[in-house]
């Protein structure tokens, strides 16, 4: 088992092997003795590597020890398994003979944990409604996939079974936050009125949403504290449950990092703080997401929504930065880049909710060529643009 995450640019498979395989507490074991027994065991090795969207561009490059395992210049009658989150490049290495794809909770699953929730909290008559609730809002089905956000919507609801769930990603994310942080202030004696944050946890939400940033433009998943997040921060964030935290595997880069429940989270805390920065503190939009290119903004595509979910001047300035960026048609894979552009910009205006933003937009999104599945987040913002 080979953590990515923990694979530094010129570490060979030997190295990997030793650094996150080999215990402390065996002895005599030399990472050239791990290469001549993955060497002399080469048809019955399994190497299972988790997580290649979290691999460091660095280790990631054609000629780094991981892409050459993946076209088997090294041990070529291995057997390689590789988990990833969607379109993360494998497929330019590797030829899968086998795809898996988790798709997480069915809706029978989730009946049956909804059930098991409001049983267990003795509230169970809020299992059909919650249920009922789930199956007309589209941003929300798409969530509860995630066991951890499918308990966030329980505990939303338990909290108050009126509510009217919002209909975008932004408001969906903001109303968990809000519920997490009122639960803690009534845990710890804090008073919230109005649901204004209390200051110390705002402060720690913003330097948390800071370092979730800028591992998100090194493209990775984790944030590492170290002493730029005071031990008082880190305790409010962990009894938030926003975070855990984690220890690596890793024996040469020992750390501990802080973890988000899913990638969206992360996504969303980092739009948070760019929204603050740009919104009230001037902060400059193009230094803090530098997203220079049409790639990039694509690899990004939910950030730059929350970012014009979070609304004011910085979603003016993000939608156009987007309106710079349709590439000639005369490029490779023009079309469907472009048409990818407009599907993020619809639904970054989705997620803005201010009609105000359409003219930033109204010359790139004159003609619209886009296959939607209905019912669907996007069908949703093309009923909104329309």
């Amino acid at each position: 088992l080979i953590r990515l995450r923990e694979v530094q640019p010129g570490e060979s498979i030997p190295e990997m092997v030793w650094d996150q395989c080999v215990t402390k507490s065996a002895k005599g074991i030399s990472i050239s003795s791990i290469e001549i027994c993955l060497q002399d065991n080469e048809s019955k090795l399994v190497f299972l590597l988790d997580g290649y969207d979290e691999l460091v561009p660095g280790a990631g490059a054609s000629k780094q020890a991981v892409p050459e395992l993946l076209v088997k210049k090294w041990y070529p009658n291995c057997t390689v398994i590789v988990t990833s989150r969607p379109h993360s490049g494998t497929e330019q290495y590797m030829t899968a003979d086998c795809k898996v794809k988790v798709d997480g909770f069915s809706p029978t699953n989730v009946d049956r944990f909804v059930t098991r929730y409001f049983e267990t909290v003795r509230k169970s008559s809020l299992a059909d409604s919650l249920v009922k609730a789930l199956q007309a809002n589209i941003v929300a089905r798409s969530m509860i996939q995630t066991p951890m956000f499918l308990m966030l919507i329980c505990v939303l609801w338990e909290e108050d079974p009126t509510r009217v769930f919002p209909g975008t990603m932004s408001g969906l994310y903001h109303e968990l936050l809000l519920c997490v942080i009122r639960k803690y202030c009534v845990r710890e004696g804090l008073a919230m009125p109005n649901d204004e944050v209390p200051s110390v946890v705002s402060g720690a939400l913003l330097h948390l949403g800071r370092l979730a940033l800028e591992s998100l433009l090194r493209g990775e998943s984790l944030v590492d504290p170290g002493k730029t997040i005071a031990m008082k921060d880190t305790d409010i964030l962990l009894k938030l449950g926003i975070v855990s935290k984690e220890v690596s595997a890793s024996r040469l880069h020992p750390r501990e990092q802080l973890n988000f429940p899913h990638k969206t989270m992360q996504e969303f805390l980092a739009a948070r703080y760019v929204a603050d920065s740009v919104n009230t503190s001037s902060g400059d939009l193009r230094n803090l997401v530098p997203l220079n290119t049409l790639d990039a903004v694509l690899q990004q595509s939910n950030l730059v929504q929350f970012i014009c979910g979070c609304e004011g001047k910085v979603a003016r300035e993000i939608l156009a930065k987007l309106n710079t960026l349709q590439i000639p048609e005369c490029m490779a894979d023009s079309k469907n880049k472009n048409q990818s552009l407009k599907n993020l910009c619809m639904m970054s205006l989705y997620e803005g909710q201010d009609s105000r933003l359409f003219p930033i937009l109204s010359k790139l999104l004159s003609s619209l060529d886009l296959k939607i599945n209905v019912p669907s987040k996007e069908s949703a913002a093309l009923k909104y643009y329309l």
